[in-house]
Formats: structure tokens, C-alpha cells, sequence
């Protein structure tokens, strides 16, 4: 088992190669996580930090170079392994919350779960645990279009309650500032790595 939950090494992607609008975007990329970190990619917009990350949380390949996962070679993987991986083991908080409207906070936590095999009822009560922790479960019947800033932003967090890696969280914004003490408890705790993307 790997010291790290991440290890990128000598990532570089190029789009457009070899045509007069080529953009080599990572060059030589590399670095690692520990269980409980928390990483921050801070760079200007356009400098690759979204290409990086979503390569570190496999939803695109390197042109060279390898990610593991807990001392996995994701790249030599299949892409429907890869998938299997992603689905169980990463997790992305974008800057919009991307939660299914039509659902309550709950239901949104229990739906993942139920993709993974778990029973409904071990699912609502997890789910309940998790929103507990992080001080919404009185809004678990709450729809997205019901929810403050600061419980949305809570409410993403443990939507990936599954997750030992999450990707491109704006922690920089006021409504997910008030949550980062409790929220990083919970990192620390889970031995979750957190990396985010951070614009300068």
C-alpha cells in the first residue's frame, strides 16, 4: 500500500499538437498527496490547472507520464476500470454545485450509493450521518433551490461522502469559508486528500 492517496509523476498534455494553434499545457508535471492533505494549485486562468486536475481525477489521460491512485497505475488501466476507479474513489466539487434539482439533500447523497450496490435503507441512514456532521440535517428535505450558500457548499461536500480524493473545491468563497474548520475535521478524520484548483 502506497504512502500516498495521489502520485502524479511527469504529466505533460499538448492540445493541438504539431498545428500553428498548439498549446502545451503541462510540461514535466509532478507531485504527491498524503492521506489528510490538502493541496492548492494556484496559478492564473489558462495555465492548465483544470487540465491537471482532471487528469489527477481520471476524466482525461497524460500524452506522457503516470497518476496512481493508492499505488495504482491508473494509466495502464482500461477505460472502463478507470471509470470503476473514478466512480468509487474520486470525487470533483465544482464551482456550481451540479446537484439534481428535483431532489431533496438527502435523496441527492442516497442516489451515488444506491449506484454502488448499497441497500436503500444503510444508504438514508448514512446519508443522515453525513449531513449531521456537517451541520445541515435539518435541511435534508431541502431541495438545491432551497439551500443558503453555506449549505449547498456543505451539502457537495458530502455528496462524495465515498471519496479518498477531491478535485477543483473553491474554498475561496465566502459561503464555503464558514464550513473549512469542520470540513477539514472531516478530512483529516476519513484520511481524504483534498487538492483545489485556486485562480489567481
Amino acid at each position: 500500500m502506497s504512502d500516498f492517496t495521489l502520485q502524479v509523476a511527469d504529466l505533460t498534455k499538448t492540445y493541438n499538437a504539431g498545428k500553428p494553434n498548439e498549446v502545451r499545457v503541462l510540461q514535466g508535471v509532478s507531485f504527491a498527496v498524503k492521506p489528510g492533505e490538502v493541496v492548492a494549485l494556484v496559478a492564473p486562468s489558462g495555465a492548465g490547472k483544470s487540465t491537471l486536475l482532471h487528469i489527477a481525477g481520471l476524466l482525461d489521460t497524460p500524452d506522457t507520464g503516470t497518476v496512481q491512485i493508492e499505488g495504482t497505475d491508473m494509466t495502464r488501466l482500461s477505460d472502463g476500470k478507470r471509470t470503476a476507479v473514478r466512480r468509487s474513489t474520486v470525487g470533483f466539487i465544482y464551482q456550481f454545485h451540479h446537484l439534481l434539482p428535483e431532489f431533496t439533500a438527502l435523496e441527492n447523497i442516497v442516489v451515488p450509493q444506491l449506484a454502488n450496490g448499497v441497500s436503500t435503507q444503510a444508504a438514508e441512514k448514512h446519508a443522515m450521518a453525513l449531513l449531521d456532521r456537517v451541520g445541515i440535517a435539518a435541511r435534508a428535505t431541502h431541495r438545491p433551490a432551497a439551500l443558503s450558500g453555506v449549505s449547498s457548499s456543505g451539502w457537495r461536500f458530502v455528496v462524495l461522502w465515498r471519496m479518498n480524493l477531491l478535485c477543483s473545491w473553491p474554498m475561496n468563497r465566502p459561503a464555503t469559508l464558514t464550513l473549512i474548520p469542520r470540513i477539514r475535521c472531516l478530512i483529516h478524520s476519513w484520511g481524504w486528500c483534498v487538492i483545489q484548483g485556486w485562480r489567481l
